[in-house]
């Protein structure tokens, strides 16, 4: 599986600027939320840039949905071929 670097930070630019903002306020408690956002920003363009456009995900970084439904967890006898 590939993902579009740009397109991650867009779609959880809140999260990980939130994320960022706490990872600072725990090491570098004072700093205002100006700072937050430049060095946010900072971190947002230079990861796109430093990222190939489009990066490989392993198979086991991810799950298989279909349809936009949360994957189906199976038991150890689904697995299996077992039953009854």
């Amino acid at each position: 599986m590939r993902i579009n670097v740009e397109s991650f930070f867009e779609h959880f630019d809140s999260s990980l600027r939130e994320a960022l903002s706490k990872a600072l306020e725990e090491t570098a408690p004072g700093e205002n939320r100006r700072d937050v956002n430049k060095l946010y920003q900072a971190f947002r363009r230079h990861a796109i840039i430093d990222l190939a456009p489009w990066e490989y995900i392993p198979s086991d970084a991810t799950e298989q949905t279909h349809m936009g439904l949360p994957p189906v967890k199976m038991s150890r006898d689904s697995e299996s071929g077992g039953g009854r």
